[in-house]
């Protein structure tokens, strides 16, 4: 809604008036809106001609670009007189001040102007300024502070749409270039740039525009470029233009680009139907930049040869051309991964990019793939083929593998298909497992990363994988050959799952501290990959009784139990297992040794040792089995159940009753200080006192 109250006055040759205008909600031709705006204005009759105008604007959009609030004031006569602009908005904030007069046109300076936000400006002298209705605007010439450089505006001239204008851009930055067109600035690096330019009024004379390093160096994926020289000349008219660029540096080598553009009658110069032709080539002399964009700590090397050209229209552009490299080189320490003397050879055809070779060697093996890229955005196919190939080569992992299959890349997402066997292998099981937060803990400050799931459904298996005869795996306690083959495959959620089963017979596996041998050793897969079905034997050999253990369920729960051959009772098959001989034959510190290895083994992962429950069951703190007598001839010494219940933080009571002779003991332990306390124990006929000390040395 708009509302209008005006009012005039005066002389035809000397008018004056009043207006006020308000409106909500206005929608204006060109896809300008707002939302309130307030305007008032007042020109005095006679000779003074005195003016004052004000106008307030709010939520105002002009094509897109938002702003909370605009102002505008006047002051002085219709001839001369001060005019403030202001403006703010989300990403911008403008503020400027005019001084001049109207006599059939406005002609004056531009006292002042500043924009801060994505894109920072700001006059540095005063600059004459003309504008004449309709369409006619003069600026210039002007200094201008803006992308960390200065910009020298001759002249600039809008005439009924068309420009003219000339200057001289110094030193400004790539980066704040990029951040004000809302891109990554990390590339840009320190760069800086200089150019000049020329736009013509009239369209059937060429522009020229000149840009060139000044100084600085660009980056990628955190790489310094090294380069030396960059320059782009473009000679541009309203149905023409044609560019020369070129770019060489220590790491880049050298590239050149040429390219002519032509509008079609009546249509824009960069309109999808404007005639395209454009050559590039490029010499580079090192690939290692590229490394930084994978995200891991892996390093790329190599050099490549390009020539491409693009013919037809700006809108679906014909390729062709073809892409060399040599000496490629992929190491990827942490992860074992040294690929060397690569090569690739493709050439570009319409629509598509034939992969005719790429191949990797690696020790004494090779990977080699070929196939097709579209470049409309259908699925890449390429087929691969591994001989004797050492994906993995570290002193403590290294790998080598046989096999082929296919690979494709849809909307980024790879898949992968084929057969792989291990020729041979050494893996080593990390002795401590780094731990890890689970999914549930949010961590405030800190993006959460994707499910294992979501960020599986990147990717696409369908692998066979045979272990071989020789794929050996050391740590955790065993050491054996793997044998067997498995099918391992994503489901639609990205969720991991195997099918198949490896045999881990005839090796060894080390519990309390002795060897076994694996009698029977299975992982049986089927569903999720890492919780198999377990089926192990590992027995200590070569004893009147084999005792060791069995283990059954899956990884996640496993169960395990004692065994022996023969059937013996568990006490006794503890006793073989790691002493060797029967609990007849034990002493009292073999004794104490089997009694924390079986409170160990019977109380399960993470839980309270068995003897602890019992004793918790009945009121108690512990119950164990002690030696007594001469601690240092245990041969000679006995045995006693101890019995212990701690009364308060600094209390503890203990009663030990002998299970060889009649004999008990009462012992009071009382904590003066951390690091002081008094015993006082009694078996009846005689009583002790006595008074520990500790200190420790670190």
């Amino acid at each position: 809604a708009l509302a209008i109250d005006a009012r005039l006055h005066g002389t035809r040759e000397q008018p004056g008036g009043e207006i006020a205008a308000t409106a909500h909600s206005l929608t204006l031709p060109g896809a300008v809106a707002l939302e309130a705006l307030d305007a008032r204005a007042k020109i005095a009759a006679g000779s003074s001609r005195a003016l004052s105008a004000s106008l307030r604007l709010a939520d105002l959009n002009l094509s897109g670009v938002r702003l909370d609030d605009a102002t505008l004031s006047a002051q002085g006569t219709l001839g001369a007189h001060e005019i403030s602009l202001g403006a703010q908005g989300v990403e911008i904030a403008l503020r400027a001040d005019f001084s001049g007069g109207w006599n059939g046109a406005w002609s004056g300076r531009v006292d002042s102007l500043e924009a801060t936000g994505r894109l920072a400006a700001r006059l540095l002298a005063p600059a004459p300024f003309r504008y004449a209705p309709p369409e006619h605007v003069e600026l210039g010439p002007a200094r201008i502070a803006t992308l960390g450089g200065e910009l020298a505006l001759g002249t600039f001239v809008l005439d009924d749409r068309r420009i003219e204008t000339a200057g001289v851009a110094s030193d400004l930055s790539l980066a704040e270039l990029l951040a004000a067109l809302g891109r990554d600035p990390a590339s840009a690096g320190d760069l800086r740039i200089r150019g000049v330019w020329v736009v013509p009024l009239d369209p059937a004379q060429l522009g020229q525009v000149r840009l060139e390093l000044a100084s600085g160096d660009a980056q990628l994926g955190g790489t310094a470029l090294g380069i030396r020289a960059l320059s782009i000349d473009a000679a541009m008219g309203a149905s023409a233009a044609h560019v020369n660029a070129s770019i060489s540096g220590e790491r880049l080598g050298e590239a050149t680009l040429r390219a002519d553009l032509h509008a079609a009658p009546g249509r824009a110069l960069l309109a999808r139907s404007s005639a395209l032709d454009a050559k590039l080539d490029a010499d580079v002399v090192s690939i290692r930049a590229l490394g930084g964009l994978l995200g891991i700590s892996a390093r790329i090397e190599g050099r490549g040869v390009l020539a491409l050209a693009a013919t037809g229209k700006v809108g679906a552009p014909q390729l062709s051309g073809g892409v060399q490299a040599d000496a490629l080189r992929f190491d990827w320490p942490s992860a074992g991964v040294a690929l060397r003397d690569g090569t690739l050879r493709a050439r570009l055809a319409p629509n598509v990019l034939h992969v005719d070779a790429l191949s990797f060697a690696a020790s004494n093996g090779e990977v080699r793939a070929r196939g097709e890229v579209p470049l409309d955005g259908s699925p890449a196919q390429l087929a691969w083929e591994a001989d004797h190939l050492r994906v993995l080569d570290r002193p403590d992992r290294n790998l080598e593998v046989t096999g082929k299959g296919e690979a494709s890349i849809d909307a980024g997402k790879l898949a992968l298909r084929g057969k792989l066997r291990a020729n041979q292998g050494y893996l080593e099981v990390p002795r401590v497992q780094q731990s890890r937060l689970g999914e549930d803990v949010i961590v405030l400050g800190r993006e959460r990363p994707a499910s294992g799931a979501r960020a599986g459904a990147r990717l696409d298996l369908d692998l066979e994988l045979d272990a071989g005869k020789r794929l050996r795996i050391v740590g955790a306690g065993l050491d054996t050959l793997l044998r067997g083959k498995l099918r391992v495959k994503t489901l639609p959620s990205g969720a991991l799952v195997a099918f198949g089963e490896i045999d881990a017979s005839n090796g060894t596996y080390r519990a309390f501290g002795q060897k076994l041998e694996i009698e029977r050793g299975s992982l049986i897969f089927n569903g999720a990959i890492d919780d198999p079905a377990l089926d192990v034997l590992a027995l200590r050999k070569n004893l009147p009784v084999e005792a060791g253990v069995e283990v059954t369920g899956t990884l996640k729960t496993p169960l395990a139990r004692l065994t022996s051959n023969p059937p013996v009772p568990d006490s006794e098959k503890l006793s073989w297992l790691m002493l060797g001989h029967g609990v007849s034959d034990a002493s009292a510190a073999d004794t104490a040794l089997l009694q924390a290895a079986a409170a160990t083994i019977f109380s399960g992962d993470g839980a309270m040792p068995i003897d602890q429950r019992i004793a918790r069951g009945i009121g108690l703190d512990e119950i164990s089995l002690k030696s007594t007598g001469e601690q240092t001839n245990a041969e000679a010494s006995g045995r006693a159940v101890a019995l212990g219940k701690r009364l308060s933080e600094k209390i503890y009571l203990e009663y030990e009753y002998g299970l060889e002779a009649a004999s008990h003991l009462v012992r009071l332990h009382y904590a003066l200080t951390r690091s002081l306390g008094v015993r006082v124990e009694t078996t009846g006929d005689t009583s002790n006192v006595g008074v520990n000390y500790r200190k420790s040395w670190d």
